[in-house]
């Protein structure tokens, strides 16, 4: 069962003795049995409140319930975003892609080609994520992109070894969006209008202009995000596009042949429709 980490229980004990203040004076008993028996229960209570001031303030902080979902990640999930700004989405950020728990650890320094791609070791990047361990990255401008070292294939239309596919994993940070106030929009103008009353008499007046009202939209908080993507290339016509989130990104561009292509019929299935 996972616990909650030290340096908390260590900070929450510290924070406790600090709101006590110094220890009251013992009561003292007397010679008198009532007496013994009210300092009984007063000492008794006493060593008993560090307890129930330290249980109320875990209800109170809901570190409880904060136990229970952390029970179902990943210790190794745990550990790796603890530190980080998003938690929430540092952990989803491991969904689908392989975690520290099923790689060790190193310190020895990471494998680089020519072009600049390395292979992600155990740590946190820049954006404050966990890195994919494992997997091939490069830092561009928009980003750091993680490639994984497996490649797939896709059937599509009655073809099964013709589209070759590769998983990323992209890590960026997101500027704040800040919200904006909802205001009323003139939808038509005043209408000018003349006429003669029963008596006689003429009389011109406008009517108010027509508008609606277009609500605000909520501020979104910036940090660092976590998208999925997939590179799909085509064997035949030597073009590739990208897909996120299950959806094409643009077009189809020419690129030069791939090599792996030529094992494309030994590569395991990757559910995706194009």
């Amino acid at each position: 069962m996972q616990v909650l980490d030290p340096d908390i229980k260590d900070k929450t004990t510290h924070w406790l003795l600090r709101e006590q203040g110094p220890a009251k004076q013992q009561c003292q008993p007397s010679q008198a049995q009532a007496r013994n028996v009210k300092c009984s229960i007063f000492n008794s209570y006493r060593s008993m409140k560090p307890l129930i001031t330290f249980i109320s303030l875990l209800t109170g902080l809901g570190i409880t319930s904060l136990q229970a979902r952390a029970n179902s990640l990943d210790p190794e999930i745990i550990k790796a975003c603890k530190d980080a700004r998003d938690f929430q989405g540092c952990a989803n950020s491991f969904k689908g892609v392989p975690t520290t728990s099923s790689q060790s650890s190193s310190n020895a320094a990471e494998e680089c080609n020519d072009e600049g791609w390395c292979v992600a070791k155990a740590g946190i990047d820049i954006f404050g994520l966990p890195k994919v361990v494992g997997w091939e990255y490069k830092s561009i401008d928009n980003g750091i992109h993680y490639g994984s070292p497996k490649l797939y294939k896709i059937k599509h239309k009655g073809s099964s070894n013709r589209y070759l596919a590769r998983k990323y994993v992209w890590h960026y940070h997101k500027e704040a969006t800040p919200g904006t106030s909802g205001y009323y929009k003139t939808v038509s103008s005043g209408q000018r209008k003349c006429g003669y009353y029963p008596n006689g008499s003429y009389y011109c007046y406008t009517t108010k202009p027509k508008s609606v009202w277009v609500p605000g939209t909520p501020g979104k908080p910036g940090g660092s995000r976590v998208t999925q993507y997939t590179w799909v290339h085509d064997c035949k016509e030597n073009t590739y596009a990208y897909y996120y989130s299950g959806k094409l990104k643009g077009k189809w561009k020419k690129q030069e042949k791939v090599d792996a292509c030529a094992g494309i019929e030994d590569l395991t299935r990757l559910s995706l429709k194009l």
